[in-house]
C-alpha cells in the first residue's frame, strides 16, 4: 500500500512538472479575456535571513548612468552623415577623423554596419576601408534582409594617429541577374550610423585632458555633436555675450558638420557618447558642481578639464572659470583667440569632416586637376562609372545667368562600347552637359571641353559629378550565367582639369544661402561694427538655439563673429543684425517688414490653423483641376516649362520690374522658419530666426544646424518641418544688390552682363533703342558728310 502510494505521487510531480514546463512554449491557445485570472506562479523559497545586495536588485540612475557610460566608452561612433548610401556599380566616400593620442593608442577594429540592395551579388561585390591610405580589409555585402549587418577590420599598430585621421570607404557591386545600365541603380549598400564605429582597448572615448583635444569629441548615433555649456548665472544679461562667443569658439574647435549647442544652469544627468561638457562661471558660481577646480582659477582666468562627477562616468568637462566676472571674459579670450578659433585658411572651405578633401574656393578664373580635388585615375570594367568632387564659389558669385565652366576631360573608351553611349556632368545633382560618344572602336579624350553653365552654380559648396554611361554588344545579349566583365572599358585620368572662368563679384539681398555658406553678412562684423543679436528673452531654449545659429555661423565665417546684445529690437536700425524668438514675442511692424503674415504671430501651430489650412488646401485643388482642364491652359503651361528647361527663360526674366513678394504665412506643418531682409533704415540686413514656441525654437534650430538641412537653406525665407526633416525655401522676387569689390571696369562688365542675361526684355528694347540711335546717327552723317543717293 504504503509502495502505492508513493509511486502515485510520483507520477503526479512529474506530469505536473511536464505541464508547467510545457505552458509557454506550446500554448497556442488565444488570449483569456480580462476577468479570467492567470495561474499562479510557482512559488520561490524566501530567506528571511538573507540580506539583499542593493546594487543587484536596486540601481540608481547614476550607477546606470555610469554603467553604460562605461560601455559607450570603448567606442567611437564615425559617421558624420545620415542616410549615405554607397550607390551604383562603384562609388566610394572619404572624411576626417580627428583623434587623441590615448584614442590613437587604444584602437583596435572598426565595425560598418550596412544593408544592402537584395539584387547585388555577394560573390562578385565587396566593401572596402582604408585608413590613412592604408587598406584595413574588404568583406563581401552579404546582408540584404538584415538591416543589423555589420562587417568589422582589425587594424595594423599605429595605423591611426593623433589629430586627423583619414578613412576611406569604397564598394564594388554586381547586379545579380541584370545587364542593363538601368540594373545599375538598383544597387546600393546603406551605411547605419549606430552601428559604424571605432573599438577601443579601454574606456579612452571622450577622455579629453587639454583644450587640443576639444576636436576629438566626436558625435553620437545619431550623428550629433553636443555642446552643453553648464552656466549657473544664464539668466545674467552681463553674460550673455560672453556665452555667445564661448560657443563660437567651442563650434570652430570642434568643427563638426551636425553641431547642437545647450546652455543650461544645472550638470547633466547622464553622459552622451559625442558630448562636450563645459562649466562656466565665477569660482563662487560653479563652486560644489564638480569635485574639485583649477587651482590657478582662485586667482585669475583658467581653461582646463577637472575630473568629473561618478555619474557622468568620470569623464573630464572643460571648466572655464575666474574669481571676478570680469577676469571671466579673459578666460573666452583665451579660448577664442587661441589656435583653432581664429581665421581659417581663405582658400578652402572646411568640408573634410563630412567629405575630403577640403573644397577650394574659387573666387576668379582658376584651372585646378582633378588629382587635386580628391579624384584618382581610375580603370572601369561595368556599364555606368560615377565619380566625383566638390568646389566652392563665394558669398557674392553673381553669374547665376550666364558664361560656362568646363571639365578638360582626359579618358579613354574601349573598342566595346558602342555608340549611343554618353558622358554626363551633374552639378548638385542636376544634368549640367551631355557629350555622347558617337565613334566605334575605342577612343581617347585629350582635354576635351564639356561646357558646364554657371547657372547651375550656388553660393558655397557645389558637388559635381562626372558620370560615363556605357553601352556595349555583350550587356545587350546579357547571357545567363556570363562571368562579370573584367577587361576595362573606360579609363578616367587625374590629369583632368576643372576651369572656372571669371565671373561677377556682387552681393544680393535677402540671400540665405550666402549666409549659411559663409556666414555672409555676418563675417564682416569687426570690434568697431559688431553684430547686433536680440535674444526675445534669457531662457534656455532661447538662448540654446541663439548658440547653436551662431555656432554654426562662426564654422562658416572661419573665425568668432564680434557680437553686441542689444535689450530691444529698436536698437537694430543702422547695422546688421540677428534676432532669435517665439513668432509670438515678434512685433508686427517687423513681420510685415519682412513680408511675413502677420496672422502667423497667433495663427501658427494652432487646431483652428490646420483646420483652416485642410479646408483652403481641399478648395484651392478643387478650382486647379477645373481651371487647368482647359486646353489653352495646359498649352501655355506646358510651353512655359519647355522655356524654362531649355534656354532658363521664365515669366519672371521678360518683366521689366520686379514683382513684389507675396507675404508668406507657414503651413501648420513647419515649426521653424529662418527669414531675411533689410533692416528698416536700409542700412543693415536681419535675420530673423523665429517658431511657434520656445521649444519648438531650439529643437528647430538643432535641425536646422544638421549638414545636409544647412546647405538647403536658401532664397529670402526657409522653414523646416522637424517631424519629417523637410526644408522649403521661398525665393526673393525683390532683391537688392550692393558692391562688395573695389570698383574695377572687368567686374562691372560681367555684373552688366549677367544682370541683362537675367532681364531679357530690357536687354531686347535697350538693343533695339542703340540700333534706332545707330541708324540715325548714320542717318545724319550721311546727310551731312555723303551723298543722299
Amino acid at each position: 500500500m504504503m509502495k502505492r502510494t508513493v509511486l502515485t505521487l510520483a507520477l503526479l510531480v512529474t506530469s505536473s512538472g511536464l505541464s508547467i514546463a510545457q505552458v509557454t512554449p506550446f500554448n497556442m491557445a488565444p488570449e483569456k479575456p480580462a476577468g479570467v485570472t492567470a495561474p499562479m506562479p510557482l512559488p520561490t523559497q524566501i530567506q528571511p535571513d538573507a540580506k539583499p545586495q542593493s546594487p543587484v536588485v536596486v540601481k540608481d540612475a547614476n550607477s546606470v548612468s555610469a554603467e553604460s557610460t562605461i560601455s559607450d566608452r570603448h567606442r567611437r561612433n564615425l559617421l558624420p552623415f545620415g542616410n549615405l548610401s554607397l550607390t551604383g556599380e562603384t562609388d566610394s566616400r572619404r572624411w576626417v577623423i580627428y583623434l587623441t593620442q590615448k584614442e590613437a593608442s587604444a584602437s583596435e577594429s572598426i565595425t560598418i554596419g550596412y544593408q544592402n540592395s537584395i539584387l547585388i551579388s555577394p560573390e562578385s561585390s565587396h566593401l572596402s576601408l582604408e585608413v590613412n591610405g592604408v587598406m584595413a580589409g574588404s568583406a563581401a555585402l552579404d546582408s540584404p534582409d538584415n538591416t543589423d549587418g555589420r562587417m568589422t577590420f582589425k587594424l595594423h599598430p599605429g595605423v591611426l594617429k593623433p589629430g586627423e585621421n583619414l578613412l576611406s570607404l569604397a564598394v564594388q557591386q554586381t547586379h545579380r541577374t541584370d545587364c542593363t545600365i538601368q540594373s545599375t541603380y538598383d544597387l546600393w549598400t546603406r551605411l547605419d550610423p549606430a552601428n559604424t564605429y571605432l573599438t577601443f582597448n579601454s574606456n579612452v572615448a571622450g577622455d579629453l585632458t587639454s583644450v587640443g583635444d576639444i576636436a576629438a569629441v566626436g558625435l553620437d548615433d545619431k550623428r550629433v555633436t553636443s555642446i552643453e555649456i553648464v552656466a549657473p548665472a544664464l539668466d545674467n544679461p552681463t553674460r550673455t555675450e560672453g556665452l555667445l562667443r564661448l560657443s563660437q569658439a567651442l563650434a570652430l574647435r570642434t568643427n563638426m558638420p551636425n553641431e547642437k549647442i545647450t546652455i543650461q544652469s544645472d550638470m547633466p544627468s547622464v553622459y552622451r557618447p559625442g558630448s562636450l561638457i563645459v562649466l562656466f562661471g565665477t569660482t563662487s558660481e560653479i563652486s560644489g558642481m564638480v569635485p574639485s577646480l583649477p587651482i590657478e582659477a582662485q586667482t585669475g582666468p583658467s581653461v582646463a578639464f577637472v575630473a568629473g562627477l561618478a555619474s557622468l562616468g568620470g569623464l573630464k568637462p572643460l571648466v572655464i572659470s575666474a574669481p571676478t566676472a570680469q577676469s571671466l571674459q579673459s578666460a573666452i579670450d583665451t579660448l577664442a583667440g587661441s589656435r583653432g578659433a581664429t581665421a581659417t585658411d581663405n582658400s578652402t572651405m572646411p568640408t573634410s569632416r563630412w567629405r575630403a578633401p577640403d573644397a577650394p574656393i574659387l573666387d576668379s578664373e582658376t584651372r585646378l586637376p582633378l588629382a587635386q580635388l580628391g579624384v584618382k585615375s581610375e580603370e572601369f570594367s561595368g556599364r555606368r562609372f560615377r565619380t566625383g568632387f566638390l568646389v566652392a564659389v563665394p558669398s557674392d558669385f553673381y553669374a547665376q545667368a550666364y558664361g560656362e565652366a568646363q571639365i578638360l576631360l582626359d579618358a579613354a573608351y574601349s573598342a566595346e562600347v558602342l555608340p549611343g553611349s554618353q558622358i554626363d556632368i551633374y552639378v548638385n545633382d542636376q544634368i549640367a552637359s551631355t557629350v555622347p560618344i558617337s565613334v566605334r572602336g575605342g577612343g581617347i579624350f585629350r582635354h576635351l571641353p564639356i561646357k558646364i553653365p554657371m547657372r547651375h552654380f550656388v553660393s558655397g559648396t557645389n558637388k559635381i559629378d562626372i558620370e560615363a554611361v556605357l553601352h556595349t554588344a555583350a550587356d545587350a545579349t546579357c547571357a545567363p550565367g556570363a562571368p562579370k566583365p573584367t577587361r576595362p572599358r573606360f579609363a578616367l585620368f587625374d590629369t583632368s582639369e576643372f576651369s572656372m572662368p571669371n565671373f561677377a563679384r556682387l552681393g544680393i539681398t535677402p540671400n540665405l544661402a550666402a549666409t549659411n555658406s559663409y556666414s555672409a553678412p555676418y563675417n564682416a562684423a569687426t570690434t568697431q561694427n559688431p553684430t547686433a543679436i536680440y535674444l526675445s528673452r534669457l531662457d534656455t531654449d532661447t538662448f540654446s538655439a541663439a548658440a547653436t545659429l551662431v555656432g554654426r555661423l562662426a564654422t562658416g565665417a572661419g573665425h568668432v563673429i564680434p557680437l553686441e546684445v542689444v535689450s530691444t529690437p529698436a536698437a537694430i536700425s543702422d547695422r546688421d543684425g540677428i534676432m532669435v524668438g517665439a513668432m509670438s514675442e515678434m512685433s508686427t511692424a517687423l513681420l510685415m517688414h519682412l513680408g511675413i503674415s502677420t496672422t502667423s504671430k497667433t495663427a501658427w501651430h494652432t487646431p483652428e490653423a490646420a483646420t483652416r489650412q485642410d479646408g483652403n488646401q481641399v478648395r484651392f485643388e478643387d478650382w486647379k483641376a477645373k481651371v487647368n482642364g482647359g486646353v489653352w491652359q495646359g498649352n501655355i503651361g506646358a510651353f512655359g516649362d519647355w522655356m524654362q528647361r531649355n534656354f532658363n527663360i521664365t515669366s519672371e526674366t521678360l518683366r521689366f520690374l520686379p514683382s513684389s513678394d507675396e507675404d508668406f504665412a507657414p503651413s501648420d506643418n513647419s515649426s521653424f522658419m529662418i527669414a531675411q531682409g533689410r533692416v528698416s533704415t536700409g542700412k543693415g540686413i536681419l535675420t530673423l530666426i523665429t517658431a511657434p514656441t520656445a521649444a519648438d525654437l531650439k529643437e528647430g534650430m538643432a535641425m536646422a544646424a544638421r549638414g545636409e538641412n544647412w546647405h538647403k537653406i536658401a532664397g529670402r525665407i526657409s522653414t523646416i518641418d522637424t517631424a519629417n526633416t523637410v526644408v522649403e525655401t521661398v525665393a526673393a522676387r525683390n532683391v537688392e544688390q550692393f558692391a562688395t569689390q573695389p570698383f574695377s571696369l572687368s567686374n562691372w562688365r560681367l555684373i552688366a552682363a549677367n544682370w541683362f542675361s537675367s532681364n531679357i526684355s530690357i536687354y531686347a528694347f535697350t538693343l533695339g533703342g542703340f540700333l534706332v540711335a545707330l541708324g540715325l546717327v548714320t542717318h545724319f552723317l550721311l546727310g551731312r558728310l555723303g551723298r543722299r543717293n
